[in-house]
């Protein structure tokens, strides 16, 4: 939400939300108070004639989340508004009863440093589907080679990792995807003394 906290009309606004990284902008999903607006990725950029002094305005869309690569957990939105009276930049707040774990870190963002705001934080919303516990089933030598059963989980990956200490373990197999109830997978080498864990991730 933009809202004109001034005495005076702000007019020319122009708001802009670059979209995050491993998203793409959902298709006819810019709002402006209600009403469908046009807007291309790769970003959200809008522009409000006139905000009467105390008045808001509303502007939604729809993001899709991709697939990010391993060890990217969160996306972050970050908007900015600017209007004609004034040569100056607002960089938003995140909006702390929705969806956004982080909290006011009271630091104002470099862009508007010194101004009303006085504290301003993008939205960081996590991407990752929780890995919740799991247990390995069965660790069976067959003539076939040693087969690993372990309960499933859909959306997550897994990877097979092997070591002979306990300390270093080196990935033999990544990318498993998930059968529930249960992931059967079977290393083709002779069986052999080792130390195996099954690792799942998004």
């Amino acid at each position: 939400m933009v809202t004109n906290d001034g005495a005076a009309a702000a007019t020319d606004v122009a708001v802009l939300s670059p979209v995050p990284g491993y998203t793409s902008l959902t298709t006819n999903s810019v709002t402006l108070n209600g009403t469908n607006v046009a807007s291309l990725a790769p970003a959200v950029r809008i522009a409000i004639p006139l905000l009467a002094a105390g008045n808001g305005a509303v502007l939604r869309y729809d993001l899709t989340v991709g697939t990010p690569p391993v060890g990217v957990d969160y996306v972050t939105n970050r908007a900015t508004a600017t209007w004609h009276e004034l040569t100056r930049t607002e960089v938003a707040d995140n909006d702390s009863s929705g969806s956004d774990p982080t909290s006011d870190d009271g630091t104002d963002d470099s862009e508007d440093v010194g101004t009303d705001t006085g504290d301003d934080d993008p939205t960081v919303l996590p991407v990752t589907v929780p890995v919740t516990s799991f247990a390995i089933t069965s660790s069976t030598c067959l003539p076939t080679g040693h087969e690993i059963r372990w309960e499933s989980q859909d959306a997550i990956l897994y990877r097979i990792e092997a070591s002979s200490n306990l300390t270093s373990f080196v990935p033999v197999a990544t990318g498993i995807v998930p059968t529930p109830p249960e992931n059967v997978w079977t290393n083709a080498a002779p069986c052999g003394q080792a130390f195996i864990r099954v690792v799942g991730y998004r």
